[in-house]
């Protein structure tokens, strides 16, 4: 999702949140399922406030 999105400087930070918030080092099934979280919340934040990119 980041890479997609050209947020290639949030890589460092998104993988120490993943590491605070689960206890568990940052492996691609713990990215990918955060990553799939955030891009749902992100959506539906969009269509409650009608936001166009």
């Amino acid at each position: 999702m980041l890479q997609s999105n050209r947020l290639y400087m949030m890589k460092d930070r998104t993988l120490d949140f993943i590491k605070q918030i689960s206890g568990k080092s940052g492996d691609s099934y713990n990215i990918r399922e955060t990553g799939k979280f955030l891009s749902d919340l992100i959506n539906e934040l969009k269509i409650k406030y009608e936001i166009k990119e």
